[in-house]
């Protein structure tokens, strides 16, 4: 037997309207913890909380941060920046294994570098705001991941000059990270190299060995 659930127009209006409420409330709880944000009243953000549009992405999911629309702001889940090695595609084995299999084809370590985990209230899409903080960063969704989405209709009507300066501080800041910690970075292994000491063990039967730390 089937059972026939009716719900009249008016119950359905009124679940509905319950409904949006619970989305603005959430979203505005959302924004007012962003780091973006931080300089905003409650009142400026509910302002503009219908403008944002909630965005679903799937684990496994991979997307280059260059050409994102416009901004993101994490809600749950979490998703790792990471970069690419320099000149990784000029190899055409890897190249081809990457056009064939995508970003599983490609090792930690070896093909690409975790700069970092982004997590709820954080941004995504700085880059397609301020092109001088283009690295090639691309993204590796974790888990289920829900974020805010402000689209490039949208932000030169919502986002204020404190927003843009606060955006471009935590681009700036995954850039600084990016550049100090990066595995491929020609003066960071410059400097490790230049800090290996090279001890020398005497040992009776033996001949001096070198030993490096």
């Amino acid at each position: 037997n089937t059972a026939l659930l009716v719900l009249m127009k008016d119950d359905f209006d009124d679940c509905l309207a319950d409904i949006n409420v619970k989305s603005a409330e959430d979203k505005v709880e959302l924004l007012d913890s962003s780091r973006c944000c931080r300089d905003l009243s409650t009142l400026e953000i509910k302002s503009f909380q219908g403008d944002w549009m909630l965005k679903h992405f799937s684990v496994g999911e991979f997307l280059l941060m260059d050409k994102l629309d416009k901004l993101f702001v994490v809600g749950h889940g979490a998703v790792q920046l990471c970069s690419f090695k320099p000149k990784l595609f000029s190899d055409e084995a890897v190249k081809a294994n990457f056009e064939r299999a995508g970003f599983p084809s490609l090792k930690e370590g070896v093909h690409f570098e975790t700069v970092c985990t982004i997590h709820k209230g954080e941004i995504i899409g700085e880059t397609s705001i301020f092109p001088e903080l283009k690295r090639n960063f691309v993204l590796r969704v974790t888990s289920s991941l829900e974020c805010l989405w402000l689209p490039s209709d949208k932000f030169d009507e919502v986002v204020t000059p404190a927003m843009r300066d606060r955006i471009f501080q935590e681009g700036q800041a995954r850039v600084d990270l990016h550049e100090k910690r990066s595995i491929w970075n020609d003066k960071d292994i410059a400097e490790r190299k230049s800090r290996e000491i090279v001890v020398t063990r005497h040992s009776p039967r033996n001949s001096p060995s070198p030993l490096r730390f």
